[in-house]
């Protein structure tokens, strides 16, 4: 290359010049707090970085649109990046961010992102009260109904509940809360009872029959052994009996009712005899018979009382034979 001045005397001249073909990069474009989501003013972002050029990309060259409307204007850009964040809620569904870049060579390049705005909750359905009976002193293991958990955009979810399943529930009414959050972070709440209740009353194992003699014309003081009452939720039930051990029982038979009350008032009854004697008759086995000189022959006896049943026990027989037989 060659300069000539007005007189026609001419020099050497030269100039430098970079050829840039290399087009910017447009990486870490991300939307916050990611998709789906549940906010419907994300946060979009980007960074840029042109390896062609030193002077990097030209601020006044990024377009950013948002569903095909620039949206630049509002967006804050500088030559490393931008960040943008709608004025106004986004509707429902789907939405498309794309960003362009031209480096001051005038590369170009373009990305888009893609967001889904949903703040629909999910639907639970199958919440139902649940009524159980106590085994035990502590409750039941209840099992919980089967509560679903359905969205639109997410499908089918896990459902959460607490107190969680295997829960031992006491004698009572316990609430349960019931939770399940889609993809987009939006929650759907509901909630059940469970009630547990005792309404079994305790078992009774009564004494057997007792059986007693007369210790005078009024009867006898008897004392008889405890009746066993078992109840699956009261450790303890209460026992009580129409007449009390070590009491005087008149003569014959007294039907003794045992009542057992848990702690909640269910209630139950069994009976046993207490039985007071006095002898009424002996009952020789055989009444008759013929002996054999010299011979011998086995008699039995039993003691009968008033209701001509065997006593028990057996009072002492005392044998005598009269002269002569």
């Amino acid at each position: 290359m060659a300069i000539a001045d007005l007189a026609g005397n001419t020099g050497p001249a030269s100039s430098t010049f970079t050829v840039d073909t290399l087009a910017p990069e447009i990486s870490a474009l991300t939307v916050t707090p990611g998709s789906p989501t549940n906010q419907a003013r994300p946060t979009f972002s980007a960074e840029f970085r042109d390896g062609g050029a030193p002077d990097g990309v030209d601020p006044q060259r990024v377009q950013v649109t948002l569903d095909g409307t620039a949206v630049t204007g509002q967006a804050a850009i500088t030559g490393a990046g931008f960040t943008f964040t709608p004025a106004e809620a986004l509707a429902e569904g789907a939405h498309v961010l794309t960003v362009s870049v031209e480096d001051l060579a005038g590369n170009a390049a373009q990305a888009g992102i893609t967001v889904e705005i949903d703040t629909t909750a999910p639907v639970l359905a199958g919440a139902a009260n649940v009524l159980a009976e106590a085994v035990t002193p502590a409750g039941v293991d209840v099992a919980y109904p089967a509560v679903t958990a359905q969205d639109a955009r997410s499908g089918a979810l896990v459902v959460e509940f607490n107190p969680p399943a295997g829960t031992v529930f006491p004698v009572g009414v316990t609430p349960v809360t019931v939770t399940a959050k889609d993809l987009a972070g939006n929650t759907a709440t509901a909630s059940f009872s469970v009630t547990v209740q005792d309404t079994t009353p305790p078992q009774i194992t009564p004494p057997a029959e007792v059986f007693v003699t007369a210790t005078d014309a009024q009867g006898s003081s008897v004392t008889y052994p405890p009746a066993v009452a078992i109840d699956a939720v009261t450790l303890l039930p209460t026992v009580e009996y129409s007449q009390a051990s070590g009491t005087v029982f008149a003569l014959g038979q007294t039907t003794v009712t045992v009542t057992a009350t848990d702690a909640v008032g269910n209630s139950s009854t069994a009976t046993f005899v207490v039985s007071v004697q006095t002898a009424a008759r002996i009952e020789v086995t055989p009444a008759t018979a013929t002996i054999p000189r010299n011979g011998s022959k086995q008699y039995t006896a039993v003691v009968l009382d008033a209701f001509n049943r065997p006593m028990n026990p057996q009072p002492q027989v005392t044998w005598s034979v009269d002269a002569g037989t």
